[in-house]
């Protein structure tokens, strides 16, 4: 949310808190509480939202970063073994499709890292047996598939959080419009019925938004001579 929302919402609380305070003044009145009732509906989904909102895109990127590291250095050292299998026995076919620089996994686009990985297990799996005095185990490969399914899950994530907290943000100015609406045309007019009980004027002051913030005196102390 910012900041006049904030406000809002900050003001919508105060309302509904004096309205709850004198319960015992309006209980009876099934209006009054039926609008209290939506006026605090309105206000947890705009919370709910606020929430999705603020926690939409927190880590996921560096979990994303972190992901495609994971791949890129195992999908390194997958490929340095089949390349020197295939220099120790002169396969140019083998050399030339695990041949991958740490530049080129560093700038390529995300989906093909995970397109290089593949087709490196693909190699390395084909020449399982001849790897092995190379390190390249059953349980190696087996760690490269689960770096890329976990590495693929999260491609997307950071678009699907983008739209998620987009999404928030214009559910929440929804919100805000119909909590604004219902206090002018609802409970403002309600409140009338209570004009010579304190609350009349407690819920008014409560209506107010403050926008001043925290405000600091000028020290006008004159300086020792």
């Amino acid at each position: 949310m910012d900041k006049k929302q904030e406000d809002f919402i900050s003001m919508a609380l105060a309302t509904q808190k004096t309205l709850l305070n004198a319960q015992s003044v309006w209980a009876s009145d099934t209006v009054m509480a039926n609008n209290v009732s939506i006026l605090g509906n309105l206000i947890t989904q705009v919370n709910t939202q606020a929430q999705i909102q603020i926690n939409a895109t927190g880590g996921i990127s560096t979990n994303k970063k972190e992901a495609r590291l994971a791949l890129a250095d195992w999908t390194l050292t997958v490929s340095a073994a089949l390349q020197g299998y295939a220099s120790d026995n002169q396969n140019n076919e083998i050399y030339e499709k695990a041949h991958i620089t740490k530049t080129e996994l560093k700038t390529i686009r995300d989906t093909l890292v995970s397109d290089i990985a593949k087709n490196i297990s693909d190699l390395a799996v084909a020449n399982l047996t001849a790897l092995a005095p190379y390190g390249i185990t059953t349980a190696i490969i087996t760690t490269g598939s689960t770096l890329k399914s976990s590495y693929d899950a999260l491609i997307p994530a950071p678009k699907v959080a983008r739209s998620s907290k987009k999404t928030a943000t214009e559910i929440i100015a929804a919100l805000i419009a119909r909590l604004r609406n219902h206090l002018d045309a609802k409970l403002d007019k309600n409140i009338v019925r209570y004009k010579t009980n304190r609350l009349f004027n407690d819920y008014h002051n409560a209506r107010r938004i403050d926008t001043t913030g925290v405000r600091h005196k000028k020290d006008t102390t004159a300086p020792p001579s």
